[in-house]
């Protein structure tokens, strides 16, 4: 004769990972100084996520964290004191509550060193109100491009920068500044190559705006001065 049966039991089967993804840096860029790692760890259920830097025998941690991160950043990596030319791999491992793990990673080398300024500077007027300036570049083989300065703030911004350089590098070695008003303008270019790091600023030089009428002033006699003759 048979028992009763049991109450039933419910088993929930899980072995989906966690998502994970660097989004920055990208595979194989360049990286300098303190570089942002960014991209998502996530999962409902997550346990940690882990962000290690690897380079042969030598393994930093560079972050663990139990929060899940949907997109943004998920550690910070400084490579100040880290070998020249050095390459290395930005892993991200995230585990969740059930053991499912999933990792990525990322290889990026090491440039910490600068650009040589860029060389034979020059401006000129080539308009009433158009300056032309040029310079040559430097011997480094990973330029990206150069920002050219107008008295200390760059030519082709409209004000002030705040952010990020990089949307305002010049390609070529030639820039025609246009619609200078009247006075001296006095100009600099720096290079900056894939990794971001910048030169120290080239040799100055300046060129002077004069599209205005010349100013005269008839000094003496005064105004007004009565004459007995002639």
């Amino acid at each position: 004769q048979e028992s009763e049966p049991s109450n039933p039991a419910e088993i929930t089967v899980d072995r989906t990972p966690p998502e994970v993804r660097i989004f920055s840096p990208q595979d194989g860029a360049t990286v300098s100084g303190v570089v942002e790692i960014r991209g998502t760890a996530f999962a409902v259920d997550l346990f940690e996520y882990r962000v290690i830097a690897e380079s042969g025998p030598q393994s930093l941690e560079l972050r663990r964290s139990p929060l899940p991160v949907q997109v943004g950043e998920l550690a910070s990596f400084d490579t100040t004191t880290l070998a020249e030319g050095s390459s290395w791999t930005l892993r991200l491992v995230a585990e969740d509550t059930r053991g499912n793990e999933a990792s990525a990673e990322v290889a990026v080398p090491v440039d910490n060193q600068a650009p040589a300024a860029p060389t034979g500077r020059n401006a000129q007027l080539t308009g009433a109100d158009e300056a032309t300036v040029s310079w040559q570049a430097p011997a480094d083989a990973d330029l990206r491009g150069y920002l050219l300065y107008r008295d200390g703030r760059l030519a082709n911004a409209d004000g002030p920068v705040i952010g990020p350089l990089e949307p305002f590098l010049l390609e070529a070695m030639t820039y025609v500044d246009a619609e200078l008003p009247d006075g001296t303008f006095t100009y600099e270019v720096y290079a900056m190559d894939e990794a971001g790091n910048l030169s120290a600023p080239s040799n100055r030089d300046s060129v002077t705006v004069e599209t205005g009428p010349p100013s005269v002033e008839i000094v003496t006699p005064e105004n007004g001065r009565r004459f007995d003759q002639p």
